[in-house]
C-alpha cells in the first residue's frame, strides 16, 4: 500500500468533459484518488511514476497522457524529453494538471506558457475544447493551477508540410491561433468559445474568413452544431484548413468569397460567425446582404470588428484594413439587416490601442456608453416576420426532423403555425432571442399582425405574460393582458398548437392574477386550465394540468379548506395517470429514435405527481406545522429546484432590461 497520496487539480467528471472517457496514461510517483474514480465512470487508466518511463513499452495506445504535481516536477529541468517521450507514444492529448503548483521550485514552470511553448515547438497544440470565457477573465488563467493545460497531438507528416516557422512569417495575415500561446492568440480563441454559446443544437453553422480553420475546430469542439462550413478567399488558408482540422473534426472547408458566397445556398445556413472580417471588406454592406440570403428566416449572425484603430490623423495603419468602425456605425449597419440581440467588449494586452489592458470579454448593455475597448462582438438574429416567405422557403426544425418526430404533433410546427419560423425566436428556451426588449418587440408584431386564431398568436401572448412576471412594475397591463387571453383562450379549435397555447396563455394568466394578489382571478384560470383536452397537443403538456391543480390545493389550503384541496391533489393525481397511460409515442416520437427532451418531460409528469401525492399525504401537517409542510413538498428533482420558479428566466440579464410595453399596444384586444 502507498503511503503517499497525490491529487491531480481536475476531477474525474471534469477530466471527461474535456475529452470524453477513454485509455489514460497516469505519470505520477504516488497514488492518486483519480484512477479509481476513473475506472468506475468506464476508463481504462494505468500508471506509472516518472522513473519507468524509459523502460515502459506498451502494445496498446492511449488516448491522453495525465501529468500531475511529481510528474511534473521530475520534468521540469528538461521539458523537451517529457513531450518527446509523449510523441513516440502518439497520445491524442497531453494534460498537465497539478493541484498545487506551489512545489513547483521554478516561478517560469507555474505557467502554461512555460510548458506550452515546449509543446507547441515539439509538434503539439492547444486543445480546441479547452479553453473558456471563464478562463479568459481570469487574470492569472496563465498558472497552471486555474486550470488544465490540454495539448493535442499533430501528426507528423503535417507538421513537416506546416512548419511553426512557416505560420510564422505570416503572421500578420494569417496564424493558426491554437499553434501560438499569447495573449492575443487567448483573445482570438475565446471568440470561438462565445459563439459556442450562441449556436443551437444540430445548427449548420459558416465560419465566413475562417482562416486556417482552427475557430471552426474550436466550434466542432464546443458547440452542439450538427455541421459546420469555413470559407475564406485565400487557398493556401483553406489547403491548410482542409489537412489540419477538415477530416478530423468533420469540417467542410472552401475557396469563397464572403462577398459571394457561391458555395452556399439560399436559406441554408443557422448561424453566421465572422471574426476580424468587416473591417477588410470594401463593400461590407453586400457581404452583410449575402448574409441574409444564405441565412435561413430564424438565424443569427455572430461578427466581431476592431474599435477605431486608428492614429491621431485617424486611419487605421493595418494595411489589410480598408474599413474603420466604431459602435454607431457597426450597430447602425447591422441594425438594417438584422435585430441586434447583444453585445461583448473584448480587450487583451499588447493590443493596437488599450497595449497594457488585461485580458477581458464582458456582455454589455447596448445602450450602455463605453469609454473604449479593443474589440466589438456583436450577437444579432434575422427577423423571421420579414424574411419569411411560406411561398419558396420550406421549413424545416434542424433538431426535429421527421426520422425523430414520426407523426407526433408535438414538433410539427410547419403544419401547425402560420409561420413556423418564430418557433425558435421567440419560443424556445435557449434558441430565442436573448435581447428581451426585442422579443416583446416580435411577439407584439405577431399580436398585431398575425390573426387570433393561430398558433402563433398564443405563442407570442404567452411570451408576454412570462416577461411581464419577471418585471414588477408590469401590474398596469395586467386587465389589458387577461383581455386578450380570454379572447385566445375561448377559441374553439382543432390545432393541437393552439390547445397547447390555451393552455399555457390560461397557466400564465394564472400565475399573473397570483402576483398581483387577484386570488378569485387566479382560481378561474387555474380551473381554466383544467377544462381542456391537453390529450389533443400531447400527454407531456399535462403538467401544466398538474400544476395548476397544485396551485388550486395550496390556494385552498390558504383559505382553510382542507376537503376543496384535498380535491384538487386527487385530480393532479388522476391527470398524471392518464398522461402517462397514453401511447407512448404520443410523448416521446418515433420509439427508436426519441425527441431528446421527452423523456425528461415525462419524468416531470412523474415528480409533480409525487409532490402532489406528498401533499395529500401530509395535509393534516398544514395547520400544525406549515412550514413543514412545505418542506416535505418543495422537493422537485426533474425541474426547477421550486414550483414557484418555473417563470422560465434565461439569466440575470432578463430580470434587468425594462420592456417596453405600452398600454396602446394592445388596447385594441379589449
Amino acid at each position: 500500500m502507498k503511503e503517499i497520496i497525490e491529487d491531480i487539480g481536475l476531477s474525474a467528471n471534469k477530466l471527461l468533459n474535456y475529452i470524453g472517457p477513454g485509455r489514460f496514461l497516469l505519470i505520477s510517483n504516488y497514488y492518486n484518488r483519480i484512477v479509481n474514480k476513473l475506472r468506475l465512470l468506464g476508463c481504462y487508466v494505468h500508471q506509472i511514476s516518472p522513473l519507468e518511463m524509459n523502460d515502459f513499452k506498451s502494445d496498446k495506445s492511449y488516448s491522453a497522457i495525465i501529468l500531475g504535481n511529481s510528474g511534473i516536477s521530475y520534468f521540469l529541468k528538461a521539458p523537451f524529453n517529457f513531450f518527446n517521450y509523449c510523441r513516440a507514444l502518439k497520445s491524442k492529448y497531453i494534460i498537465l494538471c497539478p493541484s498545487n503548483i506551489e512545489l513547483l521550485s521554478l516561478d517560469n514552470a507555474k505557467k502554461k506558457q512555460f510548458w506550452a511553448m515546449y509543446a507547441i515547438n515539439l509538434g503539439y497544440r492547444r486543445f480546441p475544447g479547452g479553453y473558456t470565457i471563464t478562463e479568459y477573465n481570469n487574470t492569472e488563467d496563465d498558472l497552471l493551477s486555474s486550470s488544465p493545460l490540454i495539448l493535442e497531438y499533430i501528426d507528423d507528416d503535417l507538421i513537416k508540410k506546416y512548419p511553426l516557422e512557416k505560420l510564422l512569417s505570416n503572421r500578420e495575415l494569417h496564424m493558426d491561433m491554437l499553434r501560438e500561446y499569447s495573449p492575443r492568440a487567448d483573445a482570438h480563441i475565446v471568440r470561438y468559445s462565445l459563439a459556442s454559446k450562441y449556436i443551437r443544437p444540430a445548427d449548420t453553422v459558416l465560419d465566413c474568413a475562417c482562416g486556417l480553420g482552427y475557430g471552426c475546430a474550436i466550434l466542432a469542439c464546443q458547440s452542439r452544431a450538427k455541421r459546420i462550413i469555413g470559407v475564406d478567399i485565400d487557398k493556401e488558408a483553406i489547403n491548410y484548413a482542409i489537412d489540419m482540422y477538415g477530416k478530423k473534426y468533420s469540417i467542410e472547408f472552401y475557396i469563397d468569397d464572403a462577398q459571394n458566397l457561391s458555395n452556399i445556398e439560399d436559406n441554408s445556413i443557422d448561424t453566421i460567425v465572422s471574426f476580424e472580417t468587416i473591417e477588410h471588406i470594401l463593400n461590407y454592406k453586400k457581404m452583410l446582404q449575402e448574409f441574409r440570403r444564405v441565412l435561413k428566416p430564424d438565424g443569427r449572425v455572430i461578427l466581431s470588428a476592431p474599435n477605431l484603430w486608428v492614429n491621431e490623423n485617424g486611419i487605421d495603419e493595418n494595411p489589410y484594413h480598408v474599413t474603420v468602425f466604431d459602435w454607431n456605425k457597426l450597430r447602425g449597419i447591422i441594425s438594417d439587416n438584422f435585430i441586434i440581440e447583444s453585445r461583448y467588449r473584448q480587450e487583451a494586452p499588447g493590443g493596437v490601442k488599450l497595449v497594457n489592458s488585461k485580458k477581458n470579454i464582458l456582455e454589455v448593455s447596448l445602450d450602455t456608453e463605453i469609454d473604449d475597448t479593443e474589440w466589438w462582438i456583436v450577437i444579432a438574429s434575422s427577423n423571421p416576420l420579414i424574411q419569411y416567405n411560406k411561398n419558396n422557403i420550406k421549413y424545416m426544425h434542424p433538431y426535429f426532423t421527421k426520422n425523430r418526430a414520426g407523426d407526433s404533433v408535438l414538433v410539427d410546427f410547419e403544419n401547425y403555425y402560420v409561420n413556423p419560423w418564430i418557433y425558435r425566436t421567440i419560443v424556445q428556451l435557449g434558441e430565442r432571442i436573448t435581447n428581451t426588449e426585442e422579443l416583446i418587440n416580435i411577439c407584439l408584431k405577431i399580436l398585431e399582425k398575425i390573426p387570433y386564431s393561430t398558433a402563433d398568436f398564443g405563442a407570442a401572448a404567452t411570451i408576454i405574460g412570462y416577461k411581464m412576471l419577471e418585471k414588477e412594475d408590469r401590474g398596469f397591463l395586467l386587465e389589458e393582458f387577461l383581455n386578450i387571453a380570454k379572447v385566445y383562450t375561448c377559441e374553439d379549435t382543432e390545432n393541437p398548437h393552439i390547445i397547447r397555447w390555451q393552455i399555457s396563455l390560461s397557466y400564465v394568466s394564472a400565475l399573473l392574477c397570483m402576483y398581483y394578489s387577484k386570488i378569485d382571478n387566479a382560481i378561474i384560470w387555474f380551473n381554466q386550465v383544467l377544462k381542456y383536452k391537453f390529450k389533443k397537443f400531447s400527454p407531456l403538456i399535462s403538467t401544466k394540468l398538474i400544476s395548476a391543480c397544485f396551485w388550486l390545493a395550496i390556494i385552498y389550503l390558504v383559505k382553510n379548506e382542507k376537503n376543496i384541496s384535498e380535491q384538487y391533489l386527487k385530480r393532479a393525481i388522476i391527470i398524471g395517470k392518464e398522461g402517462l397511460e397514453e401511447d407512448i409515442e404520443r410523448s416521446v416520437g418515433n420509439i427508436e429514435y426519441p425527441l431528446p427532451f421527452a423523456f425528461q418531460e415525462l419524468a416531470e409528469i412523474c415528480d409533480m405527481v409525487s409532490q402532489c401525492v406528498i401533499a395529500l399525504e401530509n395535509l393534516d401537517i398544514f395547520n400544525i406545522a406549515p412550514g413543514r409542510f412545505w418542506s416535505l413538498v418543495d422537493v422537485k428533482r426533474f425541474g426547477l429546484s421550486t414550483w414557484a420558479q418555473h417563470l422560465e428566466l434565461e439569466n440575470e440579464k432578463l430580470r434587468k432590461i425594462i420592456c417596453k410595453l405600452k398600454r396602446n399596444e394592445i388596447e385594441r384586444y379589449k
